[in-house]
Formats: C-alpha cells, structure tokens, sequence
C-alpha cells in the first residue's frame, strides 16, 4: 500500500481550517479542538508548515497560526515535501548515492527514478486550492 503519513494528512485539515478563515489568527489548541487531532502533534505540524512558508506564525499572547492567503499556488508535491522530505517509492528511487545490498545485479536499478518522477509531476499539477475549495468543517468554535 503506497501512503502519505499522517503527519501530511494531518497538514492538509489544518490547512483547510485555515484557509476557512484568512483573517483569523488560531493558537494551536483551537485548532486541535476542531480538529480533534493531538494538541502536540497539532502544533508539530505548525512548526513545519510556517517552516516551510505555508502558513503565518505569530508570537505572543494573541498569536498563532494563520493562512497565507490563497492555496492556488501550493503544489500537493510542496506539502509533501515540507512534510514528508519528498517523494520516494522505493530507497533506490529516493537517491543515486543509496547503498543496496543487490544493487549490482538489480534488473529494476534506475527503474523506479521513472515511476517516481511521474508520481512527483502528478502530485505537482494538483493544487492545494482545488482540495481546500471542497473541505467542509464539520464544527466552528
């Protein structure tokens, strides 16, 4: 079974709260109870989507999280890539410096660099924007 982590799936309900409410600054706890999703996995998530530019982070008694504004630009490739560390089906595919035990005599060497790429050009065409127009949030605070 090929998978996104739950950590990326994580990322793209809070993105969709977010970008629910652009102007609206969440801490990490409000978002948690709206999404139910763990408080501190909640706010590990955060850290690497403002890391990563896709969303505002602002410090202080009134701070927290916000939308960066519009999603139409954000590639599903770049979430996964800010979440993930990119987009690997196999070890081999991942790197040419990868160190495999049948490497030499593997039928399948360099194959999978073609599956991978085709996966990663998908993934690039699909918009953040076209998912989040369609999240619906079940409960507002």
């Amino acid at each position: 079974m090929l998978k996104l982590s739950k950590m990326t799936d994580y990322s793209i309900i809070l993105l969709s709260v977010l970008s629910k409410d652009n102007a609206r600054c969440f801490s990490a706890s409000t978002l948690s109870a709206l999404t139910t999703i763990p408080e501190p996995t909640t706010a590990k998530v955060l850290k690497k989507l403002a890391a990563g530019g896709l969303v505002n982070s602002v410090r202080g008694a009134h701070g927290g999280y916000s939308s960066i504004g519009s999603y139409d630009d954000t590639a599903l490739s770049q979430i996964i890539d800010i979440m993930e560390g990119g987009i690997s089906l196999t070890d081999c595919a991942a790197n040419d410096d990868h160190h495999c035990s049948i490497k030499e005599k593997c039928p399948m060497d360099g194959c999978w660099n073609t599956v991978n790429k085709a996966l990663y050009e998908t993934l690039d065409t699909i918009k953040l924007s076209s998912l989040l127009s369609k999240a619906e949030l079940r409960e507002t605070l």
